[in-house]
């Protein structure tokens, strides 16, 4: 009895994990990232969105973005976006997003996994943006700076602190030495589809398709030719109705 009960304990704590979201699982290969954190949390609130641009290192779909957050107080979702970039400003055009819950985070710096349910393509060699805001306060994305270069000499650390609406801009380039900690995750494109099988088609001999996929063999080919070398038409008709049996 106590082994039945253990079997069935088993099989509804298995069924309850399949019932679990992979939470921060990627199909995707870590890409780019800035990891130094000593500049401390800036704050992305209803006024205060941030973004930060990056180059792409690797072309294929952007699945996942990691950043350093924390929820000092009771907030709402934090929405995360991908959008395009340049060298001199995040872009407008919205390529992925996720929204990240207030239970992801807690009051203590973390790398929080957003998952993207649409990927987007990203071109190796591109720029583009993530960008973090929400309708109300309390959210802290973290950074980190050097003294001698950009944290991350891939892209710029932006904040909107006078923006009409959350993640509308206008954006304004932050402490230049200074990038907000992020990681991305990028899967490789689809492998190419096979080239289509060979014609196994019959040919100029009229011999028709050999079925199966199987290649000519030629015999009925030769058979016939040889034929051709009977002397009386008696030896040549029978002659091909044999040849006719073989194989292509």
């Amino acid at each position: 009895m106590a082994r039945r009960t253990r079997g069935i304990l088993i099989a509804a704590a298995a069924a309850a994990a399949m019932l679990l979201p992979a939470v921060g699982a990627s199909a995707g290969t870590l890409d780019q990232q800035q990891t130094i954190s000593n500049f401390g949390g800036l704050q992305v609130s209803s006024h205060n969105s941030k973004a930060q641009t990056f180059t792409a290192g690797l072309t294929g779909q952007l699945d996942q973005v990691d950043l350093a957050l924390s929820l000092m107080s009771m907030s709402t979702p934090l929405t995360v976006e991908i959008r395009d970039g340049s060298d001199t400003a995040p872009g407008d055009t919205v390529l992925a997003s996720a929204s990240v819950p207030t239970s992801a985070a807690s009051s203590s710096e973390s790398f929080v996994p957003i998952t993207f349910a649409d990927p987007t393509s990203v071109t190796a060699g591109a720029q583009y943006t993530i960008v973090a805001f929400n309708d109300s306060s309390g959210w802290f994305w973290y950074a980190g700076k050097t003294d001698t270069a950009s944290a991350y000499e891939g892209g710029k650390l932006y904040s909107s602190p006078d923006d009409v609406a959350p993640g509308g801009g206008p954006w304004f380039e932050g402490n230049v030495m200074a990038d907000l900690e992020f990681k991305t995750y990028v899967a490789p494109p689809p492998p190419p589809p096979p080239p289509p099988p060979p014609d196994t088609g019959g040919g100029p001999t009229g011999g028709g398709s050999t079925g199966g996929g199987a290649s000519a063999t030629g015999e009925r080919a030769a058979a016939l030719k040889k034929c051709k070398k009977k002397r009386s038409q008696k030896a040549k008709r029978k002659c091909r109705k044999k040849a006719r049996k073989k194989p292509v």
